[in-house]
């Protein structure tokens, strides 16, 4: 008798754990294929290779890209869109994205988190007015960025913001931003870009990046920069 109902128990307890089980893996397997979730005040969605942020308000910073809710689709993400209403770009929020080329970026951003697109392959980036400031690192190691268009209401860049990408000169239009060290013209062990300049006004903190860096420096109402604006050639002087 004692057999019989140790027997009857343990078949009890399989098929409870049974289902318990089927759970865990059902719910594993959905967290590792999410394609939509939150992400500080916002929400993200990813289909067929494009990654979408959209709400109102801030993202969420990480600690690391593997942190990201999307990272489980990290490899197949080819193109950012971050919608009108988004405030703040997380910290590392799109680090390590190789696939990504191109980013859109709405009216409504403030702040740029740091690392936010580091080691991605940018082509370019045009940072919209209303942008104050740039974190550390932002657009380090982006090997193919070769332009960068930046706003005159930008207050302060990181450190190594833009160290190791293809520009080869900047213009900034604000002459009070300030600017961390190695944040233009040098590569991530800070060598210097050979042939780097620095556009910005007279007496400006552009200008003394320029000087206290050895790079050229040209004047933002000086005629090369207005000829170099209408070549369309405004950050690779």
């Amino acid at each position: 008798m004692k057999k019989l109902l140790s027997v009857l128990l343990a078949v009890c307890l399989l098929f409870t754990a049974f289902p318990l089980a089927a759970f865990a893996a059902e719910a594993d397997s959905e967290a590792a294929g999410a394609l939509s979730g939150k992400t500080g005040d916002c929400t993200w969605t990813y289909d067929d290779g494009r990654l979408t942020i959209s709400g109102s308000g801030a993202m969420a910073n990480y600690y690391e890209s593997s942190a990201t809710p999307w990272f489980q689709q990290s490899g197949h993400v080819k193109q950012l869109v971050i919608e009108e209403g988004v405030t703040h770009i997380g910290d590392k929020a799109f680090a390590y994205l190789g696939g990504v080329t191109s980013v859109w970026l709405p009216d409504s951003l403030k702040t740029i988190g740091h690392y936010a697109f580091s080691d991605t392959n940018l082509l370019g980036i045009s940072i919209p007015e209303g942008v104050t400031s740039i974190g550390t690192r932002a657009f380090q190691n982006c090997q193919k960025l070769a332009y960068a268009v930046l706003p005159e209401s930008l207050q302060s860049i990181g450190i190594m913001a833009f160290g190791g990408t293809a520009l080869c000169g900047v213009a900034l239009p604000n002459p009070q931003t300030q600017i961390g060290f190695y944040a233009f013209g040098y590569d991530t062990n800070a060598n210097k870009t050979a042939g780097f300049s620095v556009t910005g006004c007279e007496r400006s903190t552009a200008q003394n990046y320029a000087n206290s860096n050895g790079f050229s420096f040209v004047d933002i109402d000086s005629p090369q920069y207005a000829l170099s604006v209408y070549m369309g050639d405004a950050v690779k002087i």
